[in-house]
């Protein structure tokens, strides 16, 4: 907290404008011990992993930005919410994003949160709208890390004229 606080203190008058994300992407890697004897938990189920992966996080800035107050998201969604922030058209595949948070407002390793079902459950449990979106996550990925010219047909459908 006091880095942080060193960091923010020191940037405040930083001649260029400066915007900044600060996020943990899960818990502290701590012996299981701990976690027993304070939560009386191993984070074995998917409801404890949901938490295990549940962080605070904010966008500051050395200049004025929209206060925005997010509920639920997850850490894939974090870049695109940086962007906006500091007022960067979304390239496609973050326009994708946006879009995709509207249907899977937060996904982890372990699994998404389903409106459909209310509840924090597995990957392989998706059913039909939620299931096609991501897939196409899914898809989009891929082709971002490993295809050499991204396939702009699957991004450009989302982007804002």
């Amino acid at each position: 907290d006091k880095a942080v606080e060193y960091l923010i203190s020191e940037l405040k008058n930083y001649p260029e404008d400066t915007i900044v994300l600060f996020f943990g992407d899960h818990l502290p890697q701590i012996e299981e011990e701990f976690y027993m004897r304070t939560r009386r938990s191993r984070f074995d189920t998917l409801e404890e992993q949901k938490i295990r992966y549940t962080v605070p996080f904010f966008i500051w800035a050395n200049y004025d930005i929209q206060p925005k107050q997010i509920e639920l998201t997850s850490l894939n969604y974090l870049s695109r919410y940086l962007l906006e922030a500091a007022g960067i058209d979304l390239p496609p595949y973050y326009a994708f994003l946006k879009e995709a948070e509207k249907h899977i407002p937060a996904i982890n390793m372990y699994g998404y949160q389903s409106l459909a079902k209310g509840a924090f459950i597995p990957l392989d449990e998706a059913e039909g709208d939620e299931a096609k979106w991501l897939n196409d996550y899914y898809i989009l990925q891929y082709n971002a890390l490993f295809d050499e010219s991204p396939n702009e047909e699957l991004f450009g459908q989302y982007v804002e004229e």
